[in-house]
């Protein structure tokens, strides 16, 4: 019987899975002479090998970037092996900066599917400098097939996805996988793109990118030569203002162009006119084939219409939200009948996978049955070439430490096992501890968790890649109080201090190379005084009580001006948070709950505010329980809405008081109105219908979702397990079961998706329900905390918990 060296790996995996030899183990090779290198097993089956790439490359500048040194492949000159761990060590001298670098690199067996590779740089000699560093993932032999987080079957290059997560798999039934450490740690972001400045539509990307490659994986050529590899790289700038080149795309033949709804072209004197009249859609035009590998991308051309324009990039055939590949947002870009106007965007483009890209240029904001026509000429197409440049500083005397992680796991080459996979090894790393849904949402909140830019380190908290690089004031104090890191949850709450106007309200979002004068009466400034009070109590920090209060003066005369105790404000509150009221509004439950819970907050950070004050708040929240109707109304104005939103601030009031204000009679018979199938409910929903019409919707004239999506009955994770830990607390007695499948549904819904969420649809015939824009989400991570509420889990099981909590109280 004779064996290809593929089939007898694949044999010998299961042959060994039948003892118990299947599990990680750590080989080291080499000598003092060539290197000493670490070899990754799997039983006796080579996962990783780093004979060829050896631990890491690096590339190191001085303070001016005038003089550059590498260290390639570089393997250690004396390593130790002890119990579970390989520690390799050298010295690397640098000759042109007059200067050695101290390198270690730490394996650590975190247990049978996951091992920690640490790296550790040292320098005493130069006041500062800057790096880069790559590590990889290596097999000499070929994979069966590489994949990355969100594809499966990946054909090699920038890996840019909703979660930071690649590797390749041995065989159809073993997967690895290369991880990071959280970026606010290992110093990494995401961004790759800007709000626009005013007037302008749609993200723009940034011409300074940090970590643009962070990671790569082999192209069909690396392969084709035995380059077999899945690279992570830390501190790399890639400048596209100084571009060391740039290359022109030629306009595609328009006998290529693709038709998009419709529509007609033709070409006249260098001018292409798109017209037609609408079919089914409001966007008609064509879609532009190019070839175009990733990287940065600048689309420039003029157009006349008297309808407003839209572009997009898609992937290959495809035309829906899933295959959007850039430009998500530049729609309905201003037009003139009249005159030319010039159209430039840019953006970053990866995960292109040597496929077409279809650039689509259309006519947008139209109505069935229009006629249209759009005239567009001097298309370009640009790509930038990078000037790649370090940005990691390395002072002296100051260690800078990476973590990364490799883990191999019995899997089928699907997205549920690899993404479930990348979850829960990296929770594993980390060495948190909790059930499978927990580890989702541990591993989803440190992979949204960045630092802001190259020059500011400070941390940046997204609530997931489809809403970078901004960063929203209640969706990081969510995320914040979810675990437990004394230095990052006093970071971001210094942020948002920072955006206190003099009126004393706290900004709303910080987004990175743009402003924000989002500051106005929504729940951020109460949130503040929320998140001072955790973190005096937590970690022991003062509280800034010159912030503190102008920020409850500033509440005082926003919401309770009369000062009786009732909420009167121009925004909600909470969620649902798509409707104003400019003359402002005394109808909303949420509201009035929220505001009497600030009221006992400020009272414990010592603000004036007395009992009685407090007991009106409360009655005025409890008076929105309507005996008649048996629960608690959300908005008057629409008395046949039911919500989760009502039932929060009852939340807050027994996680951060262990005291209730609504009686148990209101938490549980609204609860008993809520509809549940498949192990969830709706966050907001109409108490008869579910589901609401154009002519019932309680929000904004201008807005409305399917059925069973976003705020139109969707499901919305953190809200629901709140509302059921409250319901727990009054005793009812469905709550931790439905807590239970709650958690489940979350990850089991949607096979290919078992991640956090913002919100599962709840109508899943409903075409194109699950939107993109949704995926690996953070502020869920708060669950964990709204379970220690329930006595479902314990601060213990985080890891930071015993060495920045326990020590504050020390």
């Amino acid at each position: 019987m004779k064996f290809t060296i593929p089939k007898l790996i694949i044999f010998f995996f299961f042959f060994f899975s039948s003892l118990s030899a299947s599990e990680l183990n750590l080989k080291l090779k080499g000598d003092s002479t060539s290197g000493f290198y670490v070899d990754v097993f799997y039983g006796v089956i080579p996962v990783c090998t780093q004979s060829v790439t050896g631990e890491l490359n690096m590339m190191i500048e001085n303070e001016d970037h005038s003089i550059r040194e590498t260290i390639m492949k570089w393997k250690s000159s004396s390593a130790n092996e002890k119990g579970n761990s390989i520690t390799l060590t050298g010295i690397v001298r640098l000759p042109k900066l007059e200067t050695d670098l101290n390198i270690k690199v730490i394996y650590e067996i975190v247990n049978n599917q996951v091992v920690e590779k640490r790296m550790e740089f040292r320098q005493t000699n130069i006041s500062l400098l800057y790096y880069s560093v790559n590590s990889s993932l290596s097999l000499k032999e070929s994979p069966s097939r590489f994949w990355s987080f969100d594809n499966a079957d990946n054909k090699g290059g920038i890996a840019h996805e909703s979660y930071p997560a690649a590797g390749y798999m041995i065989g159809d039934s073993l997967a690895v996988g290369l991880l990071t450490d959280a970026g606010n740690r290992n110093l990494w972001t995401r961004n790759i793109r800007r709000r626009p400045s005013t007037g302008g539509v749609g993200f723009r990307a940034i011409q300074e990118i940090c970590d643009g490659n962070l990671y790569r994986i082999a192209s069909t050529e690396d392969r084709m030569k035995g380059d077999n590899f899945v690279k992570l790289t830390f501190g790399e700038l890639s400048d596209f203002n100084h571009p060391t080149g740039k290359i022109p795309y030629k306009t595609p033949e328009m006998a290529t162009w693709k038709s998009y709804n419709g529509a007609e072209v033709n070409l006249n004197n260098g001018v292409y006119f798109l017209k037609g009249n609408i079919a089914t859609t409001d966007l008609a035009g064509f879609r532009l084939p190019y070839l175009l590998p990733d990287g940065f991308y600048t689309v420039r051309f003029k157009h006349r219409s008297l309808f407003p324009v839209s572009i997009r990039l898609w992937k290959n055939d495809g035309t829906t939200s899933n295959d959007v590949q850039g430009f998500h947002y530049q729609t309905n870009i201003p037009s003139s009948q009249k005159e030319w106007t010039e159209l430039e965007e840019t953006v970053f483009l990866a995960n292109t996978g040597n496929g077409t890209t279809n650039l689509l240029i259309a006519a947008s904001g139209l109505k069935k049955g229009e006629p249209y026509q759009l005239e567009i000429k001097d298309i370009e197409v640009i790509q930038s070439v990078s000037n790649e440049q370090p940005y990691h500083q390395l002072l002296s005397g100051v260690q800078n430490t990476k973590r990364t992680f490799i883990f191999v796991t019995p899997a089928n080459p699907t997205l549920h096992d690899i993404r479930l996979a990348s979850q829960i090894s990296l929770a594993d790393g980390l060495r948190f501890k909790g059930t499978t849904e927990e580890k989702c949402l541990y591993s989803c909140f440190q992979m949204l968790m960045w630092i802001t830019s190259a020059g500011n380190f400070k941390p940046l908290s997204v609530p997931s890649i489809n809403y970078a690089p901004d960063m929203y004031n209640r969706d990081s104090f969510w995320s914040m109080m979810g675990t437990y890191n004394k230095g990052t949850s006093e970071a971001i709450f210094n942020e948002w201090a920072a955006t206190q106007n003099e009126e004393g309200t706290i900004g709303t979002i910080i987004t990175p190379s743009m402003g924000s004068k989002e500051l106005k009466g929504n729940d951020a400034t109460l949130e503040f005084l929320w998140f001072a009070l955790q973190n005096k109590r937590i970690y022991g920090t003062p509280p800034p009580m010159d912030k503190i209060t102008k920020a409850f003066r500033y509440i005082l005369n926003e919401m309770d001006s009369n000062g009786d105790g009732i909420c009167s404000a121009r925004f909600v509150l909470g969620q649902n948070d798509c409707v104003e009221y400019p003359d402002r509004t005394s109808n909303l439950s949420v509201n009035q709950g929220m505001l009497a819970v600030t009221l006992r907050v400020a009272q414990e950070l010592g603000m004036p505010v007395s009992n009685a004050t407090i007991e009106k708040a409360n009655a005025g929240y409890r008076a929105f329980y309507d005996k008649h109707l048996g629960y608690l109304v959300d908005n008057r104005k629409y008395p046949y809405v039911i919500t989760f939103n009502s039932l929060l601030p009852e939340f807050v009031s027994l996680w951060l008081f262990n005291s209730p204000i609504l009686t148990s009679e209101m938490v549980n018979n609204t609860l008993d109105k809520i509809p549940s199938k498949n192990g969830y409910s709706p966050l907001i929903f109409h108490a008869t219908n579910t589901y609401f019409t154009q002519e019932n919707k309680p929000f904004s004239p201008n807005l409305f979702w399917d059925n069973g999506i976003y705020y139109n009955a969707g499901s919305w994770m953190r809200e629901e397990i709140c509302g059921y830990v409250a319901g727990m607390k009054h005793g009812w007695k469905p709550a931790v079961q439905r807590i239970k499948d709650r958690l489940k549904t979350e990850i089991t819904l949607n096979p290919d998706e078992p991640f956090s969420h913002e919100f599962l649809p709840y109508d899943l015939s409903v075409p194109e329900c699950w939107w993109p824009s949704t995926r690996v989400f953070s502020w869920n991570v708060f669950v964990l905390r709204a379970l220690e509420v329930a006595g479902m889990r314990t601060p213990e099981q985080d890891p930071d918990y015993l060495k920045d909590c326990i020590q504050a109280k020390k």
